[in-house]
């Protein structure tokens, strides 16, 4: 008989030396660093589980531990099993336990993100087992940069290890949203494959392309479907890899140790469908039906009404502050006489003498609050208690922090010690203490968040601009195509700043992709030894050289962190940049030095400010085409006009904004502007920008063509029509179509009926029938767009030739593509 093998040098060496060999495991209190992909997992009290798919995690997938991660988040710290799960996580390479009693809950799992600076995060439940070959084949699917947007999930395995479920359909069943499906075929392929929904036991995106959960959720349920939408809407897709193979441990000899309330699930499932526009009368129709107790489900939904009455649901954190049991559970007990109690979460604070504890109390929360990305946080000090008058003044001061007159204000109706209604302007300018007069300090109303020392900046001009061009600039990544970039925006009528970053060592945003801490662990750009022989100060002056005589406004934007080294600070700049220019700007366009602004044949962005203005719209979302990279691999400069269109961007828009009405900025998505929260998003082949930042080629103009009967249903956004007579084509109406195909007058259009959806590669057009659906790949879809019946053939190719760079119309390639697109009945 042969001898076991001993656990640390045989059984479990491959993948432990691998590890050791590249890095040391990280302290608890660290952000897990370095690895291509974290595998992380939330328990709760389930040492067994948890170990079980650790274990398995090292002994059936050694040849990727130099790229892997491990996470733990223990959900219940002081709970029976949490001495034994740090004691495990302590004595394996690379693995990092977090403990988190904040709240507790399926979406802490939201958390892990912001736990691990890996490129891609694996989320599994503490009870799964991954089948030999998975993780490669997590790597794999995001090495391909066509999937970044993509949500991964895999197939589930019977007791058997034989596919038990590929997937869920949106249906409801048993107080669920979601019932497992099998589509055997699909998985037998081996090859990836789309899904509507799936369950959450195991799925793996990239960190940077996570949608993020609702902060109100609490408890159990509610994420299927949520999730997957908030997915597809960001221009991703839910996917069955049949090469990710996991079982999962339904059942528990104990019981479940965790609380499972069916209020928690209703209100989840509530929030989450609000939060994405949903009809929530089918949520309490199937729970009505579901829950046969009447004296229960009454109680329990006048329950959740109550907990999801204004203003608790505007909150989106209830930081309560605490040293001991007794402090949380003082505070605890008069908010569930209010009902607000399912918010909160517990921050633990260091015992130290009163005052200087609730000080450093305070600037925690705050710390927790931005890191998190809150808009609004309620902060409980030591002792605080609600009431009904609480909540009362608790609407107002809303209404005031949403107006902008303040970013904190002190509740004069609590009892016992201060709370604080702070709004995310505040999170990185908190006072060292806060008075009990009414209010916190006034900020104008833009957002500061991420650098200690945030400089003002004076008006870039002393007149009167319609429309301007703002970038936070890096010169040393732009100085060769900053004139270029500025005299294109000159040239079409645009004022230009430029707010001159030198010498910034990146962003300690928590969320951004240019973070100090991982630019620091990155190797330096080849195309920086274009300027590495200049010093900072040489490297300003060359900037100004070039754009002098073009009437480019620059100035120095160098906001520093505590350590004192210069930091990106882009939100805050474009913040600062609204507060001095409100008096002088009408509208900015917020970008980067490597994003072209550009208008379309025939079009004009004077007009489109025009049109906006009179329709109360604020904000205009702008997309963009998606271009080949401006530095060669070699770190050598290119030709800007030689470079070619790769592919339609997604989720990666930028704004253009009317000063006055802005309450808050950012760099993104989280723009807003008070009551008047409208944005356009017009076709980014009419207004948008093109992204210099690819590699790649060109996608061929081609079309293909399918019937997706087999798979389409009711979930398919696909509307009736009031009447099928509205969308019959005539024989009349044909002969007279192809006769203007054929002439020169043609002004191609869509058809009436058609509904289009983005996707990853391009666009579906959906036609009046359930088949009938064209896909049309990223080329074709410009095109396509660009045939709103006012341009000629020839107008749309000269447009084409000027969205996509070309130095001559592609007159044959648009004209094939056009004639293929009215074959198919798209135009007419």
């Amino acid at each position: 008989m042969t001898a076991a093998p001993s656990e640390p040098a045989e059984l479990y060496g491959a993948f432990d030396q691998a590890v050791e060999s590249v890095r040391q495991s990280p302290s608890s209190g660290s952000v897990l660093s370095g690895n291509r992909l974290c595998v992380a997992m939330a328990t709760f009290d389930d040492f067994d589980g948890a170990w079980f798919t650790i274990q398995s995690l090292r002994l059936h997938h050694p040849g990727v531990a130099d790229r892997v991660s491990l996470l733990l988040l223990d959900n219940n710290p002081g709970g029976v099993t949490s001495r034994a799960l740090r004691a495990m996580v302590d004595q394996i390479p690379n693995c990092r336990y977090l403990p988190f009693e904040g709240y507790r809950g399926t979406s802490v799992r939201h958390l892990l993100f912001a736990e691990t600076d890996a490129d891609i995060v694996c989320c599994v439940d503490s009870h799964v087992l991954l089948s030999p070959g998975s993780l490669e084949a997590v790597l794999d699917y995001f090495d391909d940069e066509n999937n970044k947007f993509d949500l991964l999930h895999g197939v589930l395995l019977g007791a058997t290890s034989t596919p038990a479920a590929t997937h869920m359909e949106p249906i409801w069943s048993q107080m669920f949203f979601g019932r497992w499906g099998l589509n055997g075929l699909a998985a037998a392929k081996g090859e990836p494959f789309e899904v509507e929904m799936h369950g959450l036991g195991v799925f793996a995106c990239m960190r940077e392309s996570w949608p993020g959960l609702n902060f109100r959720f609490r408890g159990f349920g509610g994420e299927e479907g949520y999730l997957h939408e908030k997915v597809r809407r960001r221009g991703g897709r839910n996917v069955c890899h049949p090469r990710l193979g996991w079982l999962h441990r339904f059942e528990r000899n104990g019981g479940t140790p965790y609380p499972n309330e069916l209020s928690d699930r209703i209100r989840n499932f509530r929030i989450g469908w609000r939060e994405l526009g949903w009809d929530e009368k089918v949520i309490e129709e199937h729970f009505r039906s579901a829950i046969t107790d009447g004296h229960q489900r009454e109680a329990t939904f006048a329950l959740v009404e109550r907990q999801l009455a204004s203003p608790r649901l505007r909150l989106e954190a209830l930081l309560v502050l605490a040293s001991t049991d007794q402090e949380y559970d003082s505070t605890t007990t008069s908010l569930q006489g209010i009902d607000i109690g399912w918010l909160a979460e517990r921050v633990p604070i260091p015992q130290s003498p009163t005052d200087e504890r609730t000080t450093s109390a305070r600037r925690a929360a705050i710390e927790l609050a931005g890191r998190r990305g809150y808009n609004h946080a309620l902060v409980l000090d030591p002792g605080a208690t609600l009431n009904e008058a609480t909540m009362v003044e608790l609407e107002a001061a809303l209404n005031m922090i949403d107006s902008g007159q303040h970013s904190v204000v002190v509740l004069s109706q609590a009892r016992g010690a201060g709370v604080h209604l702070v709004h995310s302007r505040a999170y990185e300018v908190w006072p060292s203490e806060v008075g009990n007069e009414g209010s916190g300090p006034s900020l104008t109303p833009a957002v500061a968040r991420v650098a200690v020392d945030v400089p003002n900046l004076e008006p870039a001009w002393q007149r009167h601009v319609r429309r301007a061009v703002v970038a936070v600039l890096l010169p040393r990544d732009h100085l060769p195509f900053i004139r270029d970039w500025s005299k294109h925006h000159r040239d079409q009528g645009w004022e230009v700043c430029l707010l001159d970053n030198t010498g910034s060592v990146g962003s300690v945003r928590h969320t951004s992709a240019h973070r100090r801490d991982l630019l620091a662990r990155r190797q330096r750009p080849s195309h920086h030894s274009y300027t590495q022989a200049m010093d900072d100060g040489e490297v300003t002056r060359a900037l100004r050289a070039l754009v002098d005589d073009l009437g480019v406004m620059v100035q120095a934007w160098q906001p520093k962190a505590e350590d004192g080294e210069v930091v990106h600070g882009q939100a805050e700049a474009y913040a600062r940049f609204i507060e001095a220019n409100r008096a002088f700007v009408d509208w900015a366009a917020f970008i980067d030095a490597d994003e072209y602004l550009c208008a379309g044949s025939s079009r004009d962005w004077d007009d489109l400010l025009d049109r906006s203005e009179a329709q109360g719209c604020p904000r205009i979302l702008l997309d963009a085409v998606r271009y080949e990279r401006r530095w060669s691999e070699q770190g050598l400069p290119r030709s800007v006009p030689t470079l070619q269109a790769t592919s339609i961007q997604h989720g990666g828009s930028k704004n253009l904004v009317k000063l006055r009405d802005v309450t808050r900025a950012d760099v993104h998505w989280a723009w807003e502007f008070g009551e008047n929260d409208l944005y356009a998003n017009p076709d980014r082949l009419a207004f948008g920008f093109r992204h210099y930042r690819d590699g790649g080629k060109v996608d061929d103009l081609r079309l293909s063509r399918r019937k997706l009967s087999t798979w389409i249903d009711e979930s398919v956004a696909v509307q009736p029509k009031t009447s099928s007579q509205d969308h019959v084509i005539t024989r009349e109406q044909r002969r007279n179509d192809e006769m203007a195909v054929t002439t020169e007058g043609w002004r191609p259009r869509w058809r009436e009926g058609l509904e289009t959806a983005e996707v990853a590669d391009g666009m579906v057009v959906y036609g009046s029938e359930l088949d009938d659906v064209s896909h049309l790949n990223s080329t074709a879809a410009a095109i396509f767009l660009l045939c709103d019946g006012k341009g000629s053939r020839r107008d749309i190719e000269r447009s084409f030739a000027e969205v996509f760079a070309l130095t001559e119309p592609a007159i044959e390639d648009v004209d094939r593509c056009l004639e293929q697109l009215y074959a198919q009945g798209l135009l007419h």
